[in-house]
């Protein structure tokens, strides 16, 4: 998973976590850290999770996808494996025809 990303508001975001040696049994968490809000159990979404997110899922792990993405969608998003450390990228959504990097 990239640490950060930035992309167009519009455009559609595809955030990977991908795990090597999944098993059928683990569980999935996609979590946003602004404010802290669980999303996803695996691809079952929580209550009050945006409409134009969803989750995908593969055999090496699960992608949030965020259509339509708003500047309000910007900011930390988490994913975890329980017995795995969790791993966090940074979203930044900028205007629809200016793109610009920052780390964190």
């Amino acid at each position: 998973m990239p640490k950060n990303l930035t992309v167009a508001q519009g455009s559609t975001v595809n955030i990977p976590c991908v795990v090597s040696n999944l098993d059928e049994g683990d569980v999935m968490v996609w979590a946003s850290r602004n404010p802290d809000k669980v999303l996803f159990f695996n691809q079952h979404k929580v209550a009050g999770t945006p409409d134009h997110y969803s989750a995908e899922s593969s055999n090496s792990g699960y992608t949030l996808v965020i259509s339509n993405v708003q500047p309000g969608d910007s900011g930390k998003f988490e994913c975890e494996v329980r017995g795995w450390q969790a791993r966090s990228m940074t979203l930044l959504v900028v205007g629809r025809y200016k793109a610009d990097c920052r780390t964190v």
